[in-house]
């Protein structure tokens, strides 16, 4: 089965945070900087640390803001 995950991105922040909205996005803010995908390479990362069990994959927003991410497998 696999789960959407909607994320909201701030790249270039001061301090990292994760934190979740009302409508159930995640808020994630990193230090790096958008280029050269290492803002996405770091968002992953925070991605698999909250959910280390399942196969996580940035289906969509490589260069927006808003992500969204697929975690699990199709049967």
């Amino acid at each position: 089965m696999i789960i959407y995950l909607k994320i909201t991105a701030y790249p270039g922040a001061k301090k990292e945070s994760v934190m979740k909205s009302a409508n159930g996005r995640l808020i994630i803010h990193v230090k790096e900087e958008a280029e050269r995908g290492r803002a996405n390479g770091r968002i992953t990362e925070i991605v698999r640390s909250l959910y280390p069990d399942k196969p996580i994959r940035l289906m969509s927003g490589q260069r927006s803001s808003h992500k969204t991410f697929a975690l699990g497998k199709e049967r």
